[in-house]
């Protein structure tokens, strides 16, 4: 299954769980950025812009969205790629990252689903100082 691990990170940790799943599937990887400028428009509950994906997003039967969560929200640029992209992705996934995992956010889902404008196939969350066993086994799923 042709899959895309897109992903948003400031510190690095985001991105080392989308590289390790990546690897694992054997999937491609896209970092998405966010355009300068962008502070204070969060202020005032706006979606920063995002650097544009250049290829056929129509074209991976599956996305996964590696989604960094702080003060239990989600990134601002995650969410604007997810409202900007998900009516042209086929499957998608959500992999959000929290240090120090303490409880699951089911309103994370409900936000993204709402975002995308379709439901998640599958969701887990990762706190990434933890042990990868989950990662590995998460993925083993989506290879059934």
């Amino acid at each position: 299954m042709k899959t895309l691990v897109a992903y948003y990170t400031k510190k690095g940790k985001t991105r080392a769980v989308a590289q390790h799943m990546a690897e694992l599937l054997q999937a491609d990887v896209f970092e998405v950025t966010e355009e300068p400028g962008f502070r204070m428009g969060e202020l005032f509950g706006r979606l920063p812009a995002v650097a544009p994906y250049q290829g056929d997003l129509k074209s991976y039967d599956r996305v996964i969205l590696c989604i960094p969560i702080k003060k239990e929200r989600i990134a601002a640029p995650m969410r604007a790629f997810a409202q900007r992209y998900g009516s042209t992705m086929n499957r998608v996934v959500y992999a959000f990252v929290k240090n120090g995992l303490t409880k699951d956010y089911p309103n994370c889902i409900t936000e993204m689903d709402a975002l995308v404008g379709k439901t998640f196939e599958q969701a887990i969350f990762v706190d990434p100082d933890g042990p990868q066993v989950n990662v590995a086994k998460f993925v083993e799923q989506l290879q059934a």
